[in-house]
């Protein structure tokens, strides 16, 4: 591994940072990046910003925790648009995990996480994720739109598999 000045400089700065400090430090270097990335009206998502605001998730309010769903509901579709399935599926599992039990029901939000996730995991050939995610959605209370999209992603990972009698 080649390591270079500048890597040893970080890693000796980081390690002066008190062990319970750094998680809050890291979601306070998170929102600021992506506080820049809103501010200058960019439609691009900082993936640094939403992995550092991850790490400082147990300092975050509901609300926020929403927020950083939704942070991760972006950076899983860009993964996706960029065809980095095995990553948007950890930013859309992620995004997931953020939300509280309470909020996982409200709505849209943790279908579309789960939807995400749905489709990322079957390109990466994760079935076991995709069946996951399908029961998350038909079991949710989602619209009968929502159920038929899921039903038609679980046909088609199903098919993917060569058993067309499963699908």
């Amino acid at each position: 591994r080649t390591v270079f000045a500048h890597d040893q400089l970080q890693e000796s700065v980081y390690q002066l940072i008190p062990k319970g400090s750094r998680s809050l430090l890291q979601l306070r270097i998170g929102e600021r990046l992506l506080e820049v990335m809103e501010e200058h009206s960019s439609d691009n998502v900082s993936f640094l910003g939403v992995d550092l605001c991850s790490k400082g998730i147990s300092f975050l309010s509901s609300k926020e925790r929403m927020g950083l769903a939704l942070y991760n509901l972006l950076a899983g579709e860009k993964c996706i648009a960029r065809s980095s399935f095995a990553t948007a599926l950890a930013y859309f599992e992620y995004g997931l995990s953020s939300l509280r039990v309470n909020d996982f029901l409200k709505g849209r939000l943790s279908l579309e996480l789960s939807f995400g996730a749905m489709e990322a995991a079957f390109c990466v050939d994760d079935f076991d994720s995709v069946r996951l995610h399908y029961d998350r959605i038909t079991g949710s209370g989602s619209n009968s739109d929502d159920k038929i999209r899921a039903h038609i992603l679980l046909i088609q990972s199903t098919g993917s598999r060569g058993d067309p009698k499963e699908a």
